[in-house]
C-alpha cells in the first residue's frame, strides 16, 4: 500500500466525512477531475500538493494519500483534524473489540497504517494475532504483514505455509509474495 514520496494516513474513525469535509471548507481543497467511486482526490491551494480518499478494494481500509511538495504540512493539518491511527495506538484500537470481523479490518487498518521502516510494536501486534487459535485471525494477520511490505516478517509468515488451514496456508504464501515484491 505505499505510495512512493507520499504520505499515508489511516483515520482511527472507520469514514470521517464530517470532519473531512470540515476540513477541505476549511483549508480551501479544490476537488479533482481525477476522482472516483474508489478515489476522490482534491488539489491543495498554492502549487502542486494533492490529497487522495481511498478506500483500498481488496481490505476496506480507507485512508489519505497527500503528495506534493507540501505533502508534510499538509498531513499534519490532516492529523491535526481527524484522529489518526499509528504505532503507537495500534494495540489500544484492536482491543477495542474481539469480534472476528473487527479485528481481521483492525489488522488490515493497523498494517495500512505502519510506516515504510518496520516498527516493533507492529510486528509484535501482528505476529501474537498471527498465532491466534481462530483461522480467520490468523489469515488475516498473514495478509497484513504483506501490506507492510516488511522484510522482518518473512521468517515468521513461512512457517504457517504448513498451518492445518487451507485458507491460512493460502494466505501464508500470498503474504510472502507480496513480502518478497516490495510494498
Amino acid at each position: 500500500m505505499a505510495v512512493d514520496n507520499a504520505v499515508r494516513l489511516v483515520p482511527r474513525v472507520a469514514d470521517p466525512f464530517e470532519e473531512t469535509m470540515a476540513l477541505i471548507d476549511r483549508l480551501g481543497w479544490v476537488p479533482s477531475a481525477n476522482s472516483s467511486d474508489e478515489l476522490v482526490e482534491w488539489q491543495v491551494p498554492g502549487g502542486g500538493t494533492v490529497v487522495r480518499w481511498v478506500v483500498d478494494g481488496d481490505t476496506g481500509v480507507q485512508f489519505f494519500v497527500v503528495e506534493g511538495p507540501d505533502r508534510e504540512r499538509v498531513a499534519g493539518e490532516i492529523a491535526s483534524s481527524i484522529d489518526m491511527l499509528d504505532a503507537e495506538n495500534s494495540e489500544h484500537y484492536l482491543s477495542r473489540s474481539d469480534d472476528v470481523d473487527w479485528v481481521m479490518r483492525g489488522l488490515y487498518a493497523v498494517a495500512a497504517a505502519a510506516p515504510d521502516q518496520h516498527d516493533q510494536r507492529i510486528v509484535d501486534l501482528l505476529t501474537r494475532h498471527m498465532e491466534s487459535p481462530r483461522p480467520l485471525i490468523r489469515r488475516a494477520a498473514l495478509l497484513a504483514t504483506a501490506i507492510t511490505g516488511w522484510a522482518e516478517f518473512v521468517e515468521p509468515v513461512s512457517r504457517f505455509t504448513g498451518d492445518p488451514d487451507p485458507a491460512v496456508r493460502d494466505a501464508a504464501e500470498a503474504a510472502l509474495h507480496g513480502l518478497t515484491s516490495g510494498r
